[in-house]
């Protein structure tokens, strides 16, 4: 699924149309869903040490997916139907990047740092194996 939606990015950006960014935010928005779904379903399992971890994991994960579906779909579905009538142009403006501000902040520091925690989660302990003979 994230290389469906790195390929819908990289469309978006190389044929400058957001309909790609569309289907981009909807396939992350997905994306978080099920992560935040499994975590939910895996934080009542035995190891205790990663219970707290994986309620905070899911909820800042259905929370950027409420974000995503309700704030940044919509703005790419609109400006995907305003992308029909013009060309754009590159700006430095506030103005034309305001609305850019919140996910870019969000996504270039808390995701960084949610993406680093995931490596340094605490692992659940292991179970040892029963060897299997051939008989």
């Amino acid at each position: 699924m994230i290389f469906l939606t790195e390929l819908c990015s990289w469309y978006s950006v190389l044929a400058q149309s957001n309909i790609g960014h569309v289907f981009e935010e909807s396939l992350w928005a997905l994306a978080a869903t099920s992560l935040s779904l499994g975590l939910l379903r895996i934080k009542n399992q035995p190891y205790i040490s990663v219970k707290r971890w994986c309620l905070i994991a899911a909820s800042a994960g259905l929370i950027y997916a409420i974000y995503m579906a309700s704030i940044d779909v919509p703005m790419y579905w609109t400006r995907w139907l305003s992308d029909a009538s013009h060309r754009w142009q590159v700006s430095m403006h506030w103005s034309d990047w305001q609305s850019e501000i919140v996910w870019m902040s969000i996504y270039f520091s808390v995701g960084v740092w949610f993406s680093i925690g995931f490596v340094h989660m605490p692992h659940p302990p292991t179970v040892p194996r029963l060897a299997l003979r051939m008989t």
